[in-house]
């Protein structure tokens, strides 16, 4: 029969190059006998099912993508359920007042179920204060309480550096303005005349007008000396010496330091010239009556007093210039004494000036007293420091003015 069909499909059309082909094969199979043409059809239905299920593996392994489709339909019922829970902004924030003034319930203590339901809708920790909290609490305060001292504490302490600082700031001006002013008084006509000799000198009293400042400057220098700043000067003498620098050693001898600088500064004008108003030298110069009397019993043995007697008989220093060559630059030096009221001439330190032939000078330590001599003319003698019962210490600070270089 398919094999009928086939021959009455294609003699009703008119058949292409192809299907000329295949009718020629149908025509040449309908001759063949009927067992053969069975065999043939059930090949051809065999492969059939054969190339069907091997599309339908291949398919199975290799799944198409799938879509997922959004639901838009919602029923009446769900659309009912979303707007019974929606709440306007006015009753959520009633809601919320009332949850907040709820009191909470007794610790261990079920849940209340008569609540309004609104509270299921927004989860609240429920908890009551305990003692822990409290000391939590009152500890906290307490570390804030000390974190606030801290930090007051601090500012206090910044206020109080500042405040330090503007009043040495404001010391140190008032010092050097005060010195300078004392300079200023001073003769200068009188000054330049003298000094313009080879030899000149000049003895000022009465130099500094402010005593608290003496005061100072003696008691910086002794504290020099008592905190090691100062080196021995001569073995058995008592005298200790050094040099008065800025910078790092400014706060050892502030008001030693302004004095050498103002003096430096404001001196030479009223002087000479010649002089040097930005380069000096100066030295603090302390002795100790104590120490030169442990000084000497080491080195000659027995009783002190007796050595201190023969010592002033037969001790004296040679005279001598301050500038003894050509290289060096100092011009003018100046002495300034800060030993007590009660010191005179029997407790040494003076200078002894040599004057023409046998004729001597003495300019003998004095409180607040400046000497001024030429360096390179004046020939003089360090006289030694004796001191007496009852006054140990006694100092003077020695600046040495400069010749303007080139």
């Amino acid at each position: 029969q398919l094999a009928a069909s086939c021959d009455k499909f294609t003699t009703n059309r008119e058949p292409s190059t192809m299907q000329s082909n295949n009718l020629q094969y149908a025509r040449q199979n309908s001759t063949r006998p009927a067992s053969l043409r069975l065999m043939i059809i059930i090949a051809h239905v065999l492969l059939f099912q054969h190339v069907t299920q091997s599309f339908t593996s291949t398919l199975t392994l290799f799944p198409p993508p799938k879509i997922k489709r959004h639901e838009t339909t919602v029923t009446s019922t769900s659309t009912t359920l979303l707007l019974a829970k929606k709440k306007s902004f006015s009753q959520r924030k009633k809601n919320r007042g009332r949850k907040m003034t709820r009191q909470p319930p007794p610790r261990n203590s079920p849940h209340n179920d008569d609540d309004d339901d609104d509270d299921d809708d927004i989860p609240i920790d429920r908890w009551e204060p305990t003692t822990a909290t409290g000391d939590d609490i009152e500890q906290k305060n307490t570390m804030s309480e000390n974190g606030s001292n801290d930090n007051n504490d601090d500012e206090n302490e910044v206020k109080r550096q500042a405040s330090e600082l503007i009043q040495r700031q404001r010391k140190s001006v008032d010092t050097l303005t005060h010195i300078r002013n004392c300079i200023d008084s001073l003769p200068s006509d009188e000054l330049k005349q003298r000094l313009s000799l080879p030899d000149g000198k000049i003895i000022i009293d009465n130099f500094l007008k402010d005593p608290n400042l003496v005061d100072e400057l003696r008691a910086e220098t002794i504290s020099l000396y008592e905190n090691s700043k100062l080196a021995t000067l001569e073995l058995g003498s008592g005298e200790y010496g050094g040099a008065i620098t800025g910078g790092e050693s400014y706060v050892d001898s502030p008001r030693c330091v302004e004095f050498v600088v103002s003096l430096t500064k404001h001196l030479p004008s009223h002087v000479s010239e010649e002089l040097n108003d930005g380069a000096s030298e100066g030295r603090a110069l302390t002795f100790h009556r104590s120490a030169r009397e442990s000084a000497l019993a080491l080195l000659l043995g027995g009783d002190a007093a007796v050595m201190e007697g023969e010592e002033e008989e037969s001790a004296t220093r040679a005279f001598e210039f301050v500038n003894s060559s050509d290289d060096d630059v100092r011009m003018v030096s100046v002495v300034y004494y800060l030993v007590p009221e009660s010191w005179d001439e029997s407790c040494g330190g003076g200078l002894t000036f040599q004057e023409e032939g046998e004729e001597r000078m003495l300019a003998e330590a004095k409180a607040n007293r400046l000497v001024v001599f030429r360096s390179d003319g004046c020939l003089h003698r360090r006289e030694y420091w004796i001191g007496k019962e009852g006054i140990d210490y006694g100092s003077c600070i020695v600046v040495h003015l400069v010749k303007k270089q080139g």
